[in-house]
């Protein structure tokens, strides 16, 4: 006779095996691909919406089709990534292709069109939905004050958008960036310099630079960005060195460099030489 524990033993494995053979993944498994299959969606509506906004004909070598054909070309290996299993690196792969999807909508639109402020108002979105998350699990009230000011502000800028006022739209979510920054330095930087601290912090530093990359390729902005990935550099070599205090003094200056790349990407780029500035109510935006 078996034992009831052996009994129990087995009838668990068995019904292990039996979930294995109808094709049941393990719940973390399932969400990964979940998330995988979100990102490849929501990457493809930007990718679609680039495609119809620019008619880019097949191998125009300029730089926004150029970018598109880049987006593609990822987006299509963030596909037989996910076929494969390797969902965490579809995701990435998918995010590379929005980005360049983004940067091909940017450069071929101009900063008074409305799919140029979607672009800077959809950027806002995915920054403040970053830093929520660290924020909300901080101690600091005032840094949660300030990321509720920033969504405040935000949902200005969308409903300027929908009015068709993109300049109003673009001065909101320029200023609903500078209040998430503003949090998220509340959040860090009254926080001690020491290592487990001003790691994090710098790793949140690198995630910002990274989710921000196509910034770095709008002219108006590459200097402030390579400005913010220099103070980064310098930030981690200083953490290396044993500084940690000094490292989280230059991380918070890298945001707050970046932080200026992403206003002058909200620019309106000048016009060719030879041509007066395009058609548009009132002047262009300054800062």
């Amino acid at each position: 006779m078996v034992p009831v524990r052996m009994r129990s033993f087995v009838g668990g494995f068995v019904l292990a095996l039996g979930l294995v053979a109808l094709g049941r993944p393990a719940p973390a498994v399932a969400q990964t691909l979940l998330d995988a299959q979100r990102a490849i969606e929501v990457t493809q509506a930007v990718i679609d919406r680039a495609d119809a906004a620019l008619a880019c004909p097949p191998g125009d070598p300029a730089l926004p089709c150029s970018y598109l054909a880049q987006a593609i070309t990822l987006q299509q290996s963030a596909r037989s990534s996910a076929a494969s299993g390797f969902y965490r690196d579809a995701m990435a792969l998918s995010m590379r292709a929005r980005d360049r999807a983004y940067s091909a909508l940017r450069t071929g639109q101009d900063a008074t069109g409305g799919e140029f402020v979607r672009v800077s108002i959809e950027r806002t979105d995915a920054l403040l939905g970053r830093i929520a998350i660290i924020v909300r699990a901080s101690a600091s009230e005032r840094a949660r004050r300030q990321l509720d000011l920033a969504i405040e502000v935000q949902q200005r800028a969308k409903s300027f958008a929908v009015e068709g006022r993109p300049r109003a739209a673009l001065s909101a979510t320029s200023q609903a960036r500078e209040r998430a920054f503003r949090a998220l330095r509340l959040t860090d930087g009254a926080a001690p310099g020491v290592p487990d601290r001003a790691r994090a912090a710098l790793e949140r530093t690198d995630d910002l630079l990274r989710n921000s990359a196509d910034v770095g390729e709008a002219p108006p902005a590459r200097p402030a960005f390579e400005k913010a990935r220099q103070l980064q550099e310098r930030a981690w070599n200083r953490f290396r060195a044993g500084d940690a205090a000094k490292a989280l003094d230059l991380t918070l200056a890298a945001r707050d460099a970046l932080g200026r790349a992403l206003d002058h990407a909200d620019r309106r780029p000048p016009p060719p030489p030879g041509e007066g500035p395009p058609p548009g109510p009132g002047p262009p935006p300054g800062r």
